[in-house]
C-alpha cells in the first residue's frame, strides 16, 4: 500500500459568503448536522465563518490550502 499527502491550493474567486453557501450545498455528509442547527443561530455562525475565511483573502480571491490524501493498495 502507498499513501501520500499533498497540499494543494483551493482558490475561490469570490467572497466568504459564497464559499459558505457552496459548502452547505455540497457537504452531503454534514447535511444532517447542518439541518439540526436552529435558524436563529445561523447569523452568528455565518458571521464567525466569514471572519475566519477572510484571513485567507488575497485580492478578489480566497486562497485556501487543501490537504489531499492519495492512497492505493493491492489485495
Amino acid at each position: 500500500m502507498q499513501e501520500s499527502t499533498c497540499n494543494l491550493p483551493w482558490i475561490w474567486p469570490g467572497d466568504a459568503d459564497e464559499v459558505l453557501e457552496y459548502f452547505c450545498a455540497v457537504a452531503a455528509p454534514f447535511r444532517p448536522m447542518l439541518e439540526r442547527v436552529p435558524l436563529e443561530e445561523w447569523p452568528v455562525i455565518r458571521a464567525e465563518a466569514k471572519v475566519a475565511m477572510e484571513r485567507y483573502r488575497v485580492g478578489d480571491e480566497i486562497r485556501f490550502i487543501a490537504d489531499v490524501v492519495l492512497a492505493s493498495g493491492k489485495a
